[in-house]
C-alpha cells in the first residue's frame, strides 16, 4: 500500500527551527544506535509544538509503514474541544477516515473501524478516559455496557431493573429505545471476551475477601430499580450505588480497552495539566500508565526490546519508567520549574 501523503510537504509546511527539531527527535528515537526511550518537547505557547508533533508523526509512519500491518497514533490532551481540533491538525493525510476521537470505553464498537485502517488517529481526554468512578459517563457509554453486561449475565432477562440502572440521568423511553436499536454485531468479539473474563475475576477477588461481587451487586441495584422512576425521586442511597457500580464497570471496561490498543506513537500534549497521570497512585493514574506500558506488535528497527520508543522526558519527577512513545508539549515557564 502506497504512503498515503508526502513527506515533503508535510515538512515543507514547518518552520527552520521546527524542522531541525522535528529530524533531532526522529533520530534519537530511531535513527541512534542506542534510542532514548523518551523524549520532551518544551517551548512557550505558540511556537509550534503541535506542528513539531505533526513533524515527528509523518516520519515515524513512513519508518513503520512496511514494518507493521496497523500503525496507530495516539493522541492525549487535557481537553475535548482542544483534542477535537488537533487530531485533525496533527493527521498528516487529510483524510476523515483515518481520524476517530473517542472515549476509550467506546473502543469495543470502533475497533472494527480501527481494524480496516493501515493508519488510525486516536485522541482521548483524561477526563472521559481514565478518570472513570465520579462519573456515569454517556449514554452510548451506558448502552454499550447494558449489552456487554447481557453476554457475560443474561440481564436482558432481569426485567426492566437492567436498563433502569444503566440508563443513569437519560431518559427512561430514549436509552431502551437506543438499547434497542444497538447493532450487538459491531461489538469487538476479543474485547467482549477479555471483559467476560475480567468480570469473573474481579467476581471471584471479591468473594474470596466475602465482599460482596459486582453481580450480586447488580442484582440487587435492578431488584430496587424494577420501577421507572424519576431521578429526583430515586432515594439518595440509590444514586450513589448506581454511580459506584456503572463506575467500577467502566473502570473495568477501560482497562480492557487499554490493552487491546495497540499504540505506535502516544502524544501527550499540554502535559502539566494531567503530570499526575504519571506518578499519582489514583485509578486513573493507574489506567494511564496501562497505556503507556503496552507492548508493542513487532520491534522497530535499531530497538531492541519489546517497548515501544518513547521519547526522552528529563524531568526529575519522570524518572519512573515509561514504557511507550510520548511527545511531552510543555510551556517553557513549567520545564524551567521542574529541572532538576
Amino acid at each position: 500500500m502506497k504512503l498515503p501523503y508526502e513527506l515533503a510537504e508535510v515538512m515543507n509546511g514547518l518552520k527552520d527551527f521546527q524542522r531541525r527539531t522535528v529530524e533531532y527527535v526522529f533520530n534519537r528515537m530511531y535513527g541512534d544506535d542506542h534510542p532514548t526511550h523518551r523524549f520532551l518537547v518544551a517551548d512557550e505557547a505558540g511556537l509550534g509544538k503541535t506542528l513539531v508533533a505533526k513533524g515527528v508523526i509523518a516520519h515515524a509512519v513512513k519508518h513503520l509503514w512496511e514494518k507493521t500491518d496497523r500503525i496507530d497514533i495516539i493522541y492525549i490532551c487535557s481537553n475535548g474541544d482542544i483534542a477535537r481540533q488537533n487530531i485533525n491538525r496533527l493527521n498528516i493525510t487529510d483524510q476523515d477516515d483515518f481520524v476517530l476521537t473517542s472515549r476509550i470505553t467506546m473502543l469495543p464498537a470502533q475497533l472494527k473501524d480501527i481494524n480496516k485502517n493501515k493508519l488510525n488517529f486516536v485522541s482521548f481526554t483524561p477526563g472521559t478516559s481514565f478518570n472513570l468512578r465520579s462519573t456515569l459517563g454517556i449514554r452510548s457509554e451506558r448502552v454499550l455496557l447494558y449489552w456487554l453486561l447481557d453476554q457475560a449475565w443474561g440481564i436482558s432477562n432481569w426485567g426492566t431493573g437492567p436498563k433502569n440502572v444503566l440508563r443513569g440521568y437519560a431518559g427512561a423511553d430514549g436509552f431502551r429505545s437506543k438499547v434497542k436499536e444497538f447493532d450487538q454485531d459491531s461489538i469487538d468479539p476479543t474485547i467482549r471476551d477479555s471483559f467476560i473474563d475480567r468480570l469473573e475475576m474481579v467476581i471471584k477477588e471479591a468473594k474470596s475477601k466475602g465482599e460482596q461481587d459486582l453481580k450480586s451487586c447488580f442484582e440487587e441495584l435492578s431488584n430496587r430499580f424494577q420501577r421507572k422512576r424519576m431521578d429526583h425521586r430515586l432515594p439518595e442511597r440509590d444514586k450513589r450505588e448506581r454511580g459506584l457500580f456503572i463506575g467500577k464497570i467502566r473502570s473495568i471496561l477501560a482497562q480492557v480497552c487499554l490493552q487491546a490498543l495497540e499504540p505506535d506513537l502516544v502524544i501527550l500534549d499540554e502535559f502539566q495539566r494531567f503530570k499526575h497521570l504519571l506518578s499519582g497512585d489514583d485509578e486513573a493514574s493507574l489506567l494511564a500508565r496501562d497505556l503507556f506500558s503496552i507492548r508493542m506488535r513487532t520491534p522497530m528497527s535499531g530497538c531492541f526490546c519489546s517497548q515501544l520508543p518513547l521519547i526522552k522526558c528529563i524531568l526529575c519527577r519522570l524518572r519512573r519508567m515509561i514504557t511507550t512513545t510520548a511527545i511531552l508539549s510543555i510551556p517553557l515557564s513549567f520545564y524551567r520549574m521542574t529541572l532538576c
